[in-house]
């Protein structure tokens, strides 16, 4: 057997291959049900949990081993101080993320909310907590 196999790996790619994208489950679903906001971010967060947690018992996702499959139709943090997300819709625009997260904010785990994933670390919230004091020194507020 090949040294770089990965088991979990190929579970994931197998066990998610007949499934309908959330985009499209969503759609339908919200046809029927005419979904209000609280519902909208129950239904993603309910679909991306039992997605993530099917293929491994695993405490969280880290930047460092999610795959595109586990966040297709999600809005992955891109710039963190600015607090901007990008959606991936290609493979090769999520490996260029990834790669461009791993070198600016280093490995993070990452929490579903709602159609976003949050990324945490201590160097993610150290540079949250720091500009969220620039933006108060700018606008005159005081703590």
């Amino acid at each position: 057997m090949a040294k770089d196999f990965n088991v979990y790996q190929w579970r994931r790619e197998h066990l998610n291959e007949n499934q309908e994208s959330f985009s499209d489950a969503f759609k339908k679903d919200n046809e029927v049900n005419n979904f209000t906001q609280g519902e909208k971010n129950d239904y993603a967060e309910r679909y991306f949990d039992s997605m993530i947690s099917q293929n491994e018992n695993q405490e969280g996702l880290k930047v460092s081993t999610i795959t595109f499959d586990q966040v297709k139709g999600m809005k992955l943090p891109y710039d963190i101080t600015g607090g901007a997300y990008i959606e991936i819709l290609r493979p090769n625009v999520f490996d260029e993320w990834k790669d461009r997260f791993m070198r600016v904010y280093g490995d993070a785990d990452l929490k579903a909310n709602g159609d976003k994933l949050i990324a945490r670390s201590e160097k993610v919230d150290a540079l949250q907590a720091r500009a969220a004091s620039d933006i108060r020194g700018a606008v005159g507020t005081v703590d």
